[in-house]
């Protein structure tokens, strides 16, 4: 996880995770043409509940970043 990244909203760290999974998945052959936006919420409903599990008693991302940054620890 990039610690370094300030002031990312989660909608737009959800929105970066599922372009760039897409992107991958383009790229080894898989096309979503006829359901993109289906898969592309689909998708996101994921990410968004995996980062919400993940930074879970945080206000937000940057505030898990934050506790993170100065504990030392790794994501």
């Amino acid at each position: 996880m990039n610690l370094a990244i300030e002031d990312e909203t989660e909608e737009v760290f959800v929105t970066v995770v599922v372009e760039n999974f897409l992107v991958n998945l383009g790229g080894m052959g898989f096309h979503f043409t006829s359901h993109a936006e289906h898969t592309y919420r689909e998708i996101a409903d994921e990410v968004y509940e995996m980062l919400r599990k993940k930074i879970y008693g945080h206000v937000n991302v940057n505030h898990f970043r934050e506790v993170i940054r100065t504990s030392g620890k790794t994501a």
